[in-house]
C-alpha cells in the first residue's frame, strides 16, 4: 500500500512534516550487526565473541508501524557450524524482546543494541559450549537395539548436558527437518 500526502496539490518535496511524507509499504532494509567502534574489546576478543562472518538484521515495517511490530530476520552466509540455528533463534528472541519493550516507539536501534549485548555478553560462546558438551552418561543398549527405558521419557534432564541424541517425538522431528532445510538453503 502507498501512503499519500494529505494535500497533494500543495505537495513540496522539501517539506518533511509527517503529513507530507509518502511511503511505499512494506518498508524493508537491513542493518549490519557489528561491534561498536570502541577500544573496550580487542580484535581477539571480537573474534571470540562475534560470529566469524558478517550478519545483518533485516527489518520489514508494516504500514501500521510503530503500533505493530516489524517483521525481523537475520541475513548471513554462515553454515550451521559457524552460526547454529540455536544461536540464530536465541539472537532473534533477544531482539524480539527488545522490540516488544519499545512497542509504539521506533525500535530498530534497540534491537541493534540488544544484538550487541547478546554477542559481547558471551551468549554465542555459551551456546557453542552447550552444543559441544561432552557426554556425561552412557545409555545401556538392550538386545532389541532400543535405549534402556530410563533414558526414554522419565529422565529427559539426563540429556541436557550430553551430546547423545535425545528421544524424538513427531514435533521434534518436524523441527529438525525444518532446520535442515534452512541450513541447506
Amino acid at each position: 500500500s502507498k501512503s499519500t500526502p494529505r494535500d497533494p496539490d500543495n505537495y513540496d518535496p522539501d517539506d518533511y512534516f509527517e503529513e507530507n511524507r509518502s511511503y511505499e509499504h512494506p518498508i524493508k532494509y537491513s542493518i549490519l550487526l557489528q561491534p561498536q567502534d570502541s577500544f573496550e574489546l580487542s580484535e581477539e576478543e571480537q573474534r571470540q565473541l562475534w560470529p566469524p562472518k558478517s550478519i545483518s538484521l533485516c527489518i520489514q515495517y508494516p504500514a501500521e508501524y510503530p503500533d505493530i511490530s516489524p517483521t525481523i530476520s537475520l541475513l548471513h552466509n554462515m553454515n550451521y557450524l559457524e552460526f547454529s540455528m540455536q544461536a540464530s533463534d536465541a539472537l532473534l528472541d533477544v531482539m524480539r524482546k527488545a522490540m516488544e519493550e519499545e512497542l509504539g516507539m521506533p525500535c530498530a536501534m534497540g534491537m541493534v543494541y540488544a544484538a550487541r549485548e547478546f554477542f559481547e555478553g558471551g551468549q554465542l560462546q555459551l551456546l557453542a559450549s552447550c552444543v559441544n558438551a561432552t557426554p556425561t552418561i552412557s545409555p545401556v543398549e538392550r538386545k532389541d537395539g532400543k535405549v534402556d527405558e530410563m533414558f526414554e521419557k522419565e529422565d529427559q534432564s539426563l540429556f541436557a548436558t550430553s551430546t547423545l541424541p535425545r528421544p524424538s517425538d513427531a514435533a521434534r522431528i518436524k523441527e529438525c527437518n525444518a532446520q535442515g532445510l534452512q541450513v541447506a538453503c
